[in-house]
């Protein structure tokens, strides 16, 4: 027997029925799906600005290798900065979860950090936005000519001690016929 309802985790218990007879099942209990929240500020790292209407997004944690993953929770920052996502799942039985708390503004890099969300709490995930790129030349070591057509890859994953943290490189300035591999945006 399987009893539900919106918004409730379903319960399943097993009954035995007999011929002629009536089985009662003791009750069943539905546990209420709750849900996280994630909440900070947004800020320009160079000046400590706020930054208005800059995209939060929350993902899976796998989304830096499978950026197809789809966004389960969204907010945008206010005109002070300070964003404030509700409705981020949970794991089965209302247990915390990991998620990818992504930040992206026009002309800054995106910025991602790992964050545990949990049941009727409000996590705080403050971010500082910078701008990012990267500028050189790719030569043969012997003559010092420039190589076309060579390929620079540009993958960035910093490690903090409280959490991890991804930096997408919005710009990369190279020679001419210079190919530059980013990750998937």
């Amino acid at each position: 027997v399987t009893a539900s309802a919106t918004g409730y985790y379903s319960q399943t218990k097993t009954a035995t029925i007999f011929c002629g007879g009536t089985t009662t099942v003791d009750l069943l209990s539905l546990v209420p799906v709750k849900f996280g929240t994630y909440a900070g500020r947004v800020t320009d790292a160079g000046t400590g600005d706020p930054m208005a209407g800059a995209t939060v997004s929350v993902r899976n944690t796998y989304y830096y290798y499978w950026p197809e993953a789809s966004v389960v929770a969204q907010a945008i920052s206010d005109s002070d900065g300070y964003y404030t996502v509700t409705n981020v799942p949970l794991g089965d039985g209302n247990a915390p979860a990991d998620w990818v708390v992504f930040f992206d503004a026009a002309g800054y890099s995106k910025t991602g950090r790992v964050a545990t969300a949990v049941a009727d709490t409000v996590t705080t995930v403050d971010m500082a936005l910078c701008h990012a790129g990267i500028a050189g030349q790719i030569v043969d070591a012997v003559t010092q000519q420039p190589i076309a057509g060579a390929t620079v890859e540009a993958y960035s994953q910093i490690y903090w001690p409280n959490g991890y943290y991804w930096y997408e490189i919005k710009e990369v300035v190279t020679e001419p016929g210079l190919k530059v591999k980013l990750p998937p945006p």
